[in-house]
């Protein structure tokens, strides 16, 4: 069971999302405020569970006012939503990936160091030119697993310790019980290993968008493609004050800058929004699939994707919007939905299947696969040197996104009163990213080619 309590945690982020900081980030600050609303509100609560004998298997969260507790009777139900403090209970719901169709093929040729086809769509040549390829961020995604010892993701891999040498996943991987990993059971499901691919992949074929960006992951997604709504809010908070991987000693000074979440839920997954709103506050960059559903429907993007706060992103594919792509208005019936658009059809980038070889790579279709580009475009953002003065990446990416877009086929060219033509608009966002671009639009340098 889920327990919602009352006090709202947001006039504590507001608090702190004003505050004077010499950092663009403030994990610790969000922490200790949320900790401070959260540990007080929840008192009452946990010591009914205790009464119960049910403490030791509820899990208390400070990124939201929640407490998930597992196999809870009907008589605790009861005196749960007795007490004043309870806004609701409710079943601890399950949310799930996207179903993957894959296309196994022959590994390509690779004969220099330029991205693959689907990354260089976003101008990232000049920068990867440049040197600049996401070093000093640290990226996290939310999902089925990744593959470490891949030959495209363990160079950067928080927890990699070097040729030979077993990972150290502490402060690097979470799984919701801390059971021993192995590459080849971390992600029997595939969807995280390729998503992380695209977004911080390096390797001999040049998959992903920020291949020197550090990467961790948080293993919210289970092998057949579900997650429990208490996994995914465990997740959110781990990935911005990550844990050893026994869970203990948070260490929020090694959470993720940009956090790369490639699912979504109909209105009702409007439960993660809080920590959704949490990343917000700590300066983190939290971007969400914008959904694969009815062609025709607008307003039909997914939360968190819809929410003010979430950054989404649709799929195009040369120039064309990808039709299943989710389409705005967001949640409040006005927010200009997705934020941007990527590439999302018949994406190449790592298979969690093995290291090396034909086996560990396929192409998968959808928004799931568009949203790493995205948060990939924000990683080399922020890697890139600039004069010192704060800098806005989703600013400077909204504001260089290519518009010249080309009419939707087999979907709507209008929703929520914006039309294909005039940007921003509920189809294409702000448009495609122009990395390169946007780095010269917050001082760095970045010649275009």
């Amino acid at each position: 069971m889920i327990v919602r309590l009352k006090q709202s945690t947001w006039a504590a982020l507001e608090g702190v999302a004003t505050e004077e900081t010499t950092s663009r980030y403030r994990h610790s600050e969000v922490h200790r405020a949320l900790l401070a609303v959260t540990e007080s509100s929840q008192r009452g609560v946990l010591s009914l569970l205790a009464r119960h004998g049910a403490a030791d298997r509820a899990r208390a969260f400070w990124i939201d006012n929640v407490i998930a507790v597992p196999e809870a009777s009907s008589a605790l139900v009861e005196e749960l939503i007795s007490l004043e403090e309870v806004l609701s209970v409710d079943d601890d719901t399950k949310v799930y990936l996207p179903e993957m169709e894959s296309e196994m093929e022959a590994t390509p040729k690779v004969t220099d160091a330029k991205p693959q086809g689907n990354i260089a769509a976003l101008n990232t040549g000049p920068l990867w030119d440049a040197g600049i390829s996401g070093q000093g961020v640290t990226v996290a995604s939310i999902d089925s697993g990744v593959r470490w010892t891949h030959e495209a993701l363990k160079a950067n891999y928080r927890g990699y310790r070097g040729e030979g040498a077993a990972a150290d996943h502490d402060y690097a991987f979470w799984t919701p019980k801390s059971t021993p990993i192995t590459p080849d059971n971390v992600d029997i499901y595939g969807h995280g290993t390729h998503v992380t691919g695209t977004l911080a992949g390096s390797g001999p074929h040049n998959i992903g968008m920020a291949p020197n960006a550090t990467w961790i992951h948080a293993k919210a997604f289970s092998w057949d493609g579900s997650a429990s709504q208490s996994d995914l809010i465990a997740a959110a908070q781990w990935v911005l004050c990550p844990t050893k991987y026994d869970h203990s000693e948070a260490d929020c000074s090694k959470g993720a800058h940009v956090i790369s979440c490639s699912f979504g839920g109909n209105s009702s997954l409007t439960w993660l929004n809080p920590s959704v709103k949490a990343m917000r506050a700590a300066g983190a960059l939290p971007v969400f699939a914008s959904g694969n559903v009815n062609a025709f429907k607008c307003g039909s993007i997914l939360e968190p994707a819809g929410s003010v706060d979430a950054i989404a992103v649709g799929g195009v594919n040369s120039g064309e919007l990808y039709p299943s792509s989710g389409k705005g208005p967001g949640l409040d019936g006005h927010t200009i939905k997705p934020d941007f658009v990527a590439p999302s059809f018949a994406i190449y980038s790592a298979l969690s299947a093995a290291d090396s070889g034909h086996d560990a790579y396929t192409r998968l279709t959808g928004t799931s696969m568009a949203t790493p580009h995205v948060s990939g475009a924000l990683a080399l953002l922020l890697s890139v040197p600039t004069d010192g003065s704060a800098a806005d990446p989703l600013a400077a990416l909204r504001k260089t996104a290519v518009e010249k877009l080309k009419r939707p086929i087999l979907a709507p060219s209008s929703c929520g009163n914006t039309s294909y033509t005039q940007y921003p608009n509920n189809l294409y966002g702000w448009g495609l990213p122009d990395v390169c671009a946007a780095a010269a639009a917050i001082g760095g340098k970045c010649p275009q080619t």
